[in-house]
């Protein structure tokens, strides 16, 4: 029986659509890291699916261009890509005591 989802797979997936998918990916391996797993091309020569994975676990951090250590024990990160969408990160860097 195959696994769902299978071994090694993330259960979370988000999907973005570009105009320009190549450039788009291109741009995501240099910004991120990100690896390309698989690129579908279609008939008309452009791309109709394509898979990236975070290459040796990096994760970027720093808002809006350097590290920046949110109260909450998180370190966060946020960039926009060429076609205008908006990337958020964040990394739990320590614990704190909720104020009550």
């Amino acid at each position: 029986m195959t696994a769902s989802p299978p071994e090694n797979m993330p259960r979370i997936t988000p999907y973005l659509y570009y105009e320009e998918v190549a450039s788009a990916l291109d741009w995501l391996a240099r910004a991120f890291g990100f690896r390309e797993r698989l690129r579908l091309p279609g008939a008309d020569g452009g791309i109709t699916h394509a898979e990236m994975e975070l290459a040796g676990g990096v994760i970027m951090m720093g808002h809006p261009a350097e590290p920046r250590d949110q109260s909450y024990g998180d370190r966060t990160y946020g960039a926009e890509d060429p076609e205008g969408h908006r990337w958020y990160f964040a990394q739990h860097v320590r614990d704190v005591t909720p104020r009550t």
